[in-house]
């Protein structure tokens, strides 16, 4: 596994664990609004970082799957 998808998976992870704490003080009602905005802003990043992986994954696989060009400038006429 590439280290930057290793270090997406452990922000993932880490985000995922809070959760349950997260829970319990939103409902108990025990959890700051700091707090609250803290967590939200770790969802958000993880979020955007799963988002972008994502696309760059389907991109790479839409490049695989197009055949390459034809060599040659692409100007037709030119061969004598």
């Amino acid at each position: 596994m590439p280290p930057d998808e290793h270090e997406l998976l452990t922000d993932f992870k880490r985000v995922c664990e809070q959760a349950p704490l997260f829970v319990l003080e939103f409902t108990t009602g025990g959890l700051s609004v700091e707090a609250e905005e803290a967590y939200a802003f770790r969802l958000v990043d993880v979020a955007e970082e799963l988002l972008r992986h994502a696309k760059n994954r389907k991109l790479a696989a839409l490049e695989a799957a197009t055949p390459a060009p034809p060599s040659g400038d692409g100007v037709a006429g030119d061969r004598a």
